[in-house]
């Protein structure tokens, strides 16, 4: 399959506070996977952020109050990490020197149960948590978190 080309294009003009939108014009065969996993991105997204509406919400904070924070994090820390994920993916290679893999192991665990004692359900992270521990054991803990595709592709294999 040949890869797909990236058509960049400003939905709202020139000057406008929107990211440039991607079109792609994939091959015959691809379309379905490049809807799932964009879909797959923005679900994910969407429900994460509405878990972390509901954790402030459990403490009587409205969700707009935390859309300054979100919206710096999903900029200065989120994409970064998604695009260098992208690359480490591509490459096969997931050194790392912060974040990895052992860290958020130790780490996933607390946020799990700060969910649950904000009465905030941790469904959205658990599997994040096993997809960690599986990498652990495996023996990438020193591995960066993009590793976690080795996980995701491979399953139990």
């Amino acid at each position: 399959m040949e890869p797909l080309r990236r058509e960049s294009r400003h939905p709202r003009g020139a000057g406008s506070s929107a990211a440039t939108a991607s079109t792609w014009a994939p091959t015959p065969a691809s379309p379905p996977c490049t809807t799932w996993a964009l879909l797959g991105i923005l679900w994910s997204t969407l429900t994460s952020a509405l878990h972390g509406f509901a954790l402030v919400g459990s403490e009587n904070v409205p969700a707009a109050a935390l859309m300054p924070f979100a919206e710096a994090w999903i900029t200065h820390v989120v994409l970064p990490t998604v695009q260098g994920a992208a690359q480490q993916v591509d490459a096969g290679h997931y050194a790392t020197d912060i974040s990895a893999v052992e860290l958020n192991a130790m780490g996933v665990p607390k946020m799990i149960k700060a969910s649950e004692v904000q009465g905030v359900r941790p469904d959205l992270t658990v599997p994040v948590k096993g997809f960690l521990e599986k990498r652990v054991a495996d023996g990438h803990g020193a591995d960066a978190l993009a590793s976690l595709i080795e996980v995701i592709r491979n399953g139990d294999r």
